[in-house]
């Protein structure tokens, strides 16, 4: 009886030494109550319980502080914005979502999760075990409750969902894969068995069939796969390929580049004797029309006798039928040169006009009475410049 005294005398001491602060989501009208927990009187410290809601009213923390340090369980549970967005929608509202053990503000003991499969059922998603708020085990479930994995300092397991062992190794202090590993099969055979270094691939890795018969090896030295013989010479051997592409490549490249500057030389030389033949054609345009003003002076002269009788001034044509022979051949030349723009055949029409003009020069003194005779009976300009002794 005087145990329960003194304990009701505790307690009532401790509730009277504590002051309770509530805050609002509307801090002005004061209906919805966002938190409540009990600190110490005229101090901010946090001494006690404290919970935490959301605005519809629902419960979402619950923990114990001692001096501002979280001190025994601390409880989560889903409220309406994280219940809409679980698999175990409105059944989700209110459910526990994780549960903590704190010591002096440090996590200590089981740390449980909870969580909704995708069929709605709430299963325990993972359970962790601290010690000063350092992981020292963590197992970790399916939604049908098998362990999926075992992980913690020193031989940790993990498995398939239907309850066969996929991998078995051993965790070092500094969390890494540290000794062999062991993998199996869904359907239960030694499928891969190697070492690792801290985390890292070591030493020989070996690939099972399923009738345990080698698959594959593989060497590596701290986590740097060693290249089989084999593989060394198909490197080798890619590697010599590659020179040989690339040299053809450089190859192509310079013949290409010597095309292209045979091909500027060629265009620069084309040029060059384009600018020479535009030049010449002008020369012997200009000197064409000339030496047609001089055989036209030759051959067609003032008739002084008409001029006298008419009061005007009358021309004739000496050598008439030569003359008008070589009207009409000109006048083909004209005409050829008019309907051409190709330089070199223009300088061969007007090479050929110049010796026609040059031709006639020298028959203006010179006897042709037998030339006459033939080139009036003659009216295709080729044929007149054959019988003047030209061709084209």
């Amino acid at each position: 009886m005087k145990k329960i005294t003194l304990l009701l005398l505790f307690l009532s001491n401790f509730i009277y030494s504590q002051s309770l602060v509530k805050t609002y989501y509307d801090p002005y009208s004061k209906t919805k109550l966002k938190e409540v927990y009990q600190v110490k009187p005229n101090t901010p410290t946090i001494n006690g319980y404290y919970k935490l809601y959301d605005e519809y009213g629902n419960l979402l923390e619950q923990r114990s502080y001692t001096n501002n340090k979280l001190n025994g369980k601390s409880t989560t549970y889903l409220g309406a914005n994280e219940a809409s967005v679980t698999y175990g929608g409105i059944n989700s509202l209110g459910k526990i979502s994780t549960v903590s053990n704190y010591k002096n503000g440090k996590l200590n003991g089981e740390q449980l999760r909870y969580n909704f499969s995708k069929d709605g059922k709430r299963y325990l998603e993972f359970k962790q075990i601290y010690k000063n708020d350092k992981l020292v085990s963590n197992t970790i479930y399916f939604p049908n409750g098998q362990e999926k994995q075992i992980l913690q300092i020193g031989k940790s397991y993990e498995y398939y969902e239907n309850g066969n062992k996929f991998a078995e190794y051993v965790i070092n202090e500094n969390e890494q894969i540290d000794g062999q590993y062991l993998g199996w099969s869904k359907s239960g055979y030694l499928e891969v068995k190697g070492f690792l270094i801290n985390g890292e691939k070591d030493g020989e890795w070996i690939e099972y069939k399923e009738d345990g018969t080698i698959k594959s090896k593989e060497l590596y030295e701290l986590g740097k796969r060693i290249p089989t013989q084999e593989e060394k010479e198909l490197t080798q051997q890619k590697e010599i390929e590659k020179a040989k592409k690339e040299e053809e490549k450089r190859k192509l490249l310079k013949e290409k580049r010597l095309a292209e500057k045979k091909e500027a030389e060629r265009i620069k030389r084309i040029e060059k004797e384009k600018f020479a033949l535009t030049k010449k054609v002008n020369d012997q345009s200009k000197e064409y029309e000339r030496e047609k003003k001089t055989v036209e002076k030759l051959y067609v002269v003032e008739d002084k006798a008409g001029s006298m009788l008419l009061s005007e001034t009358v021309y004739k044509t000496k050598k008439k039928h030569l003359y008008n022979a070589y009207v009409i051949a000109i006048n083909h030349l004209n005409s050829e040169l008019k309907n051409t723009t190709d330089l070199q055949e223009k300088s061969e029409l007007l090479s050929l006009a110049l010796r026609l003009t040059d031709k006639m020069k020298g028959l203006r003194d010179s006897k042709s009475r037998d030339l006459e005779k033939k080139l009036k009976k003659i009216d295709q300009p080729t044929e007149i410049l054959e019988t003047l002794g030209l061709k084209k």
